[in-house]
């Protein structure tokens, strides 16, 4: 009996060494499916993370790439426009040069055309005062000449010569007094005539001799203004010749008329009878 209850009790213990066992085994299996479990969780997880930070470094990574091309492409570009401004800058200063250069001959032709301007209009205004002067001294040569002519013609009616070839030296004497008042007349003539031809010819020597050197062409017109002073005083002694001439000539005529008929009274006197 107490074999049996052994029996029992080692049959018992055996079975439930084996439900222990079993128990076991599926703890160590439900254990392994949950380390399996946690594995396999955390494997995904860990997937899952090297995913999203793949992601996230490919994002990153992308929004750097991004950022580098356009760093290289602002660092090209700036370095472009650098070079451009360079350029810019270096064609900038050529053409400053250039056009300070230009500039500079601009004025070079503008003061050499300024001077060429006075210069031309120096010998514009030369030409006016030759003309001028040429005109006032021609008259005045012609004045000169004219009186000349006249005081020769003078000279003749004034002449005792002229009236002794068929006169008498009793009637001559009688002439003398009359005609010495001519003589004198002609003679001052003949003297503020000599003078205004020196000073005429003293002005025209030095108008030609220095129209080229003066400072100022102004300085012609003393010139030309002491001309015309002896122009009024040869225009005086032109008509104070013509008026002597006249006379002369007055004098001569009925002094030869007066002669004729004194040494002619029968004629007279048949003419008067007729």
């Amino acid at each position: 009996m107490k074999g049996l209850i052994l029996l029992q009790a080692l049959a018992d213990q055996s079975t439930n060494a084996d439900e222990v066992m079993k128990q076991s085994e599926e703890l160590k299996k439900q254990i392994a499916d949950l380390q399996d479990t946690l594995i396999s969780t955390q494997n995904d997880k860990i997937a899952n993370l090297i995913g999203d930070t793949g992601l996230i470094v490919g994002v990153f990574g992308l929004i750097f790439t991004l950022f580098f091309g356009l760093s290289v492409f602002a660092v090209i570009y700036i370095q472009h426009k650098n070079n451009k401004a360079k350029e810019d800058m270096a064609s900038a200063k050529k053409l400053s040069a250039n056009a300070e250069e230009l500039s500079k001959k601009g004025n070079q032709i503008n003061q050499q055309a300024s001077e060429e301007l006075k210069e031309v209009q120096k010998k514009m205004l030369e030409i006016d005062y030759l003309m001028k002067f040429t005109q006032k001294h021609s008259w005045a040569f012609a004045k000169i000449n004219r009186c000349r002519s006249n005081l020769d013609t003078i000279n003749v009616y004034i002449d005792t010569n002229t009236y002794s070839k068929s006169e008498p030296g009793v009637y001559i004497l009688g002439l003398i007094k009359e005609l010495k008042v001519y003589q004198e007349r002609r003679a001052k003539l003949h003297t503020d005539l000599n003078m205004c031809y020196a000073i005429v010819n003293s002005l025209v020597d030095n108008f030609y001799q220095y129209v080229n050197k003066v400072e100022e062409i102004s300085h012609m017109q003393i010139v030309i203004d002491n001309l015309d002073k002896q122009l009024s005083k040869l225009e005086v002694l032109d008509n104070d010749s013509e008026q002597l001439l006249e006379e002369v000539s007055r004098f001569y005529k009925e002094t030869m008329e007066s002669r004729k008929a004194a040494n002619n009274p029968t004629e007279d006197s048949e003419q008067g009878g007729q």
